[in-house]
């Protein structure tokens, strides 16, 4: 996990001391981009547009990954997939599968030790 953190960018802004932030900025794969900060130094305006757009929260990222395999007609996507495009470890990647397919947003497939994630059908 430390190898994922430490691929990513740091926030960099002046904190109140002077200093330059050390937070690490979010990454959304549908957009491609990293934030403009750390949520802490964001200013109200990007705050406000960072939580309205559900590319910037993991769940929509995921919901918006499985959509994307469907919609390109490929087969469901693994774990690791998931994981791969969010640059997020795998531990995390399964986590918010497995709580996504508790609310019955995706369904998985078990084919001997590996998931594979579709969208479920209250999402399509």
């Amino acid at each position: 996990m430390s190898d994922l953190k430490a691929a990513r960018p740091r926030c960099k802004r002046k904190s109140r001391s002077g200093d330059s932030c050390k937070g690490i900025v979010s990454y959304s794969a549908p957009l491609r981009q990293y934030a403009p900060s750390c949520r802490q130094h964001m200013a109200p305006e990007e705050r406000e547009a960072f939580d309205k757009d559900p590319l910037w929260n993991s769940i929509g990222q995921v919901i918006w990954l499985l959509r994307q395999a469907e919609r390109n007609h490929l087969p469901p996507l693994r774990t690791i997939e998931v994981a791969s495009a969010m640059r997020i470890h795998q531990t995390r990647a399964s986590e918010l599968l497995n709580d996504l397919e508790r609310l019955r947003r995706v369904s998985a497939r078990k084919k001997g030790r590996q998931v594979s994630w579709s969208i479920g059908p209250g999402e399509l």
